[in-house]
């Protein structure tokens, strides 16, 4: 509990935990707590007594377990039968599990927010995108993060290197999971106080230029490959297949799926890429947040 506590309290005094703050209440009902930050008062009122039972419970519930690694497959078995196969029988994982407990009502946007709190450090933090698919919308994640790769290259250039706005101008897709229907496509980048209205003018610009024009045939090639590539050095990485795989049967794909991934990034042309980023880069899905440190009495704007 003191960790969490000292956790919060840092966050409070950086842009970085008040935009995180804002994406949260931006993107989810403000009147449901699950999503939420833990708040002080909350923190502090829970008991090792309620901990405990909330444990208890949760232990009650499906269980989804992988394994990777350089191991003997018998004895895994094995082993699983002897300790997992001990444990009282449950309804098995799906996506499906919780489903009703994992529903809410999406915020209808635009969604326009500006934050000006009181930071330890005099910069602005500008969150500009939209909300994305989910995990197990396969064609539409794969193009968003085909997407996401091309605008990424895109903002390098022209919000970094032209207009000097930002430095590190990424785009990130993140998917829907255990809330459907709250997938992220955005960029959020730190910026001068002074410039973060231009910012995330320029971010939403670009964002709906792409999804009137879409990309050309060798941004998408590009980006194909260098996907390609994250994926090659990826297979080798025995905790990257082990986030992949376990929760496989919670968000409702199979290994052939993941496996195929590969080749998949290599199925699009540019107009389906278009088409796809376009039915979510919409007016309703839309947000632009603005978090700049409070002025004081005396500061120049």
């Amino acid at each position: 509990r003191r960790g969490q506590l000292r956790t919060l309290e840092t966050l409070e005094r950086l842009p970085q935990g008040a935009a995180l703050k804002a994406i949260i209440d931006a993107m989810y009902p403000m009147d449901d707590p699950r999503p939420r930050l833990n708040t002080a008062e909350r923190i502090s009122a829970i008991t090792a007594e309620a901990a405990q039972a909330g444990s208890d419970a949760q232990l009650q519930g499906p269980v989804e377990v992988a394994f990777v690694g350089d191991l003997d497959v018998e004895d895994v078995i094995e082993l699983t039968k002897t300790y997992l196969g001990s444990l009282p029988a449950r309804e098995r994982v799906s996506s499906r599990t919780n489903i009703d407990a994992r529903q809410m009502e999406r915020p209808l946007g635009p969604i326009e927010m500006l934050r000006e709190p009181e930071v330890s450090t005099p910069q602005a933090f500008v969150i500009a995108g939209f909300y994305g698919p989910d995990e197990w919308d396969e064609r539409d994640r794969l193009a968003m993060r085909l997407s996401a790769r091309i605008l990424s290259s895109r903002m390098i250039n022209r919000i970094r290197e032209e207009l000097g706005l930002a430095y590190s101008p990424g785009v990130s897709s993140r998917t829907g999971t255990t809330w459907p229907g709250f997938g992220l496509f955005s960029v959020q980048t730190p910026t001068d106080p002074g410039r973060a209205d231009q910012l995330a003018d320029e971010l939403l610009r670009m964002f709906q230029e792409f999804a009137t024009d879409g990309p050309n045939s060798e941004e998408l090639e590009v980006a194909v490959e260098q996907l390609r590539n994250v994926y090659d050095e990826n297979t080798r990485n025995p905790g990257i297949w082990l986030r992949k795989i376990r929760t496989i049967d919670y968000l409702g794909k199979s290994l052939g799926s993941v496996g195929g991934e590969r080749e998949a990034l290599g199925s699009y042309v540019p107009s389906e890429l278009r088409d796809i980023f376009a039915k979510y880069a919409v007016e309703g899905n839309r947000m632009r947040l603005v978090i700049r440190p409070q002025e004081h009495a005396g500061e120049s704007p």
